[in-house]
Parts: C-alpha cells; structure tokens; sequence
C-alpha cells in the first residue's frame, strides 16, 4: 500500500497556524479546534472514502491497484466498516471495482470514457462561464485576473506546480461566479476525474502558454460581457485539450 495512506493523520487534518492572509481570529486556536470539529461531526466511513478518492484523483493510488480491506484499514487505523462502506461509494462513482473476498481494484478510463466525459465538461463548463459573465461580477473579474498575473509569473518562473495550482484555482473561481451551486459541483466533480491528465497536458511543452493565453483572452471577452462567445471560447479550450490528450494516448504516452 502507498506510504501516502500510511498515515492514519490524514484523515483528520488539522491547520497548525494562520495560513497567509488568514486573520489573528481565523488562525487562532478556538478556531482550529472548532474546524477539527467540524471535520470529525462526518461519518468514519465518510473520512476515509474522501481519502482514498483524493488519492485516486492525484494518481497516489494507480489504476489496477488492489486496495484489500484488512490493509486498508490497518494503514488507516480504522476497522474494515468504514472500509468497506468508502470501497462501495467509490465503485458507485466508478472509480474502483470490486473483487471477489472484499477489497476492489482502482479502475482506469478507457478512451472513449475520456471521450465522453471531456465532451460532457466543454458543455457543462462553457454554460456555467456563460452564466458567470452574465452577472457582470466585477469583483469576481478582478479576483480572475490576480489569479492570471499570478499564474503568468510561476510560468515566468517555470514553477509548473505552481501553474497547475493557480490554473485549478482560475477554472473554480470561474465557475463557482455562475451562482449555480449543482453545476458547480458536478463541473467540479468532472475536473477531479481529470486531475491526473491536467496534470499531465500542462507538462507538455507549449500548451502552459497556449492555456494562460486561452484564459488572458476569455477574461477579455468576459469583461465585454459577450456570454455567448464565452461559452464557445471555454468549448474549444476543453476541446483543444482533448485532442492533445487524445494524441498522447494514441502514442501510449498516458
């Protein structure tokens, strides 16, 4: 089993000081036990199963992997309940299988599941950006465009980690603007899938920049509140990137 799950501590994190920008009275003690709280008030089996999904999403749990019970739950500190109810929600999501004697195996997406799924999120994504410059936000145009100059820096810096974090954190600010919290979610829940070949799309060499310019030029039509070539800008961007996906797979790089 990976030395990621090893840690029973994960499963309840707890923030050890202020974080930047956080105030004296959010980062103070009181405060800290009541967000350790607040993460324990959720079910054990809960706990664990947001474990092994994060874990599936960032590609710490392979596909093929067999995740056992009895390991998972001497790994986690937990008794193989819980185990056995996150292992269930998980194949319900169609991110594992299960197999004969318990436990179940990490699945993979096949290529026309990638297909599939890309397709789904260039309509459901370019409908919520729609959405979003339709509310004429200004201070949510202003929160995107700090995230852009801040992301053009890492890849001044080439710090492509940073990149990674900060293009996640531009596409959540943007969709979560569309004021529309289920399609927020499952917007959300579709980009997870995807951690891994986000990941990868932008260590391919060029596509940081097509992607950051992508972004410069969906903000500027934004703030022109054109919704509709929005939707079809943030389309061909998903779509863009499916192709270069596809083509990866085709090579047998992924």
């Amino acid at each position: 089993m990976p030395a990621v799950l090893s840690a029973g501590a994960a499963l309840w994190p707890v923030r050890r000081g202020p974080s930047p920008g956080v105030t004296l009275a959010e980062g103070s003690v009181y405060s800290t036990v009541m967000a350790k709280r607040a993460i324990e008030r959720k079910p054990l089996w809960e706990r664990v199963y947001e474990r092994l999904k994060r874990a599936i999403y960032r590609g710490e749990l392979k596909p093929g992997e067999r995740l056992v019970e009895q390991k998972l739950a001497k790994e986690l500190g937990v008794s193989r309940t819980p185990i056995r109810e996150a292992l269930y929600r998980l194949e319900q999501d169609g991110l594992v299988e299960k197999i004969p004697h318990g436990g179940a195996l990490v699945k993979d997406n096949t290529r026309d599941e990638v297909e599939e799924i890309l397709g789904l999120r260039a309509v459901l994504e370019g409908y919520a950006a729609a959405q979003t410059t339709k509310r004429k936000d200004e201070g949510l145009l202003k929160e995107l465009e700090g995230i852009l100059s801040r992301a053009e820096e890492a890849l001044r810096r080439g710090n492509i980690s940073r990149l990674i974090q900060l293009n996640t954190e531009f596409h959540d600010v943007l969709y979560r603007g569309s004021g529309n919290r289920k399609l927020y979610e499952l917007i959300t829940h579709l980009r997870d899938l995807f951690y891994k070949y986000r990941v990868f799309i932008l260590s391919i060499e060029g596509m940081p920049q097509i992607c950051l310019q992508d972004h410069r030029e969906m903000l500027k039509v934004m703030r022109s509140g054109d919704a509709r070539k929005v939707e079809r800008m943030v389309r061909e961007h998903i779509n863009r990137g499916k192709e270069q996906l596809m083509q990866e797979i085709e090579k047998g790089r992924i």
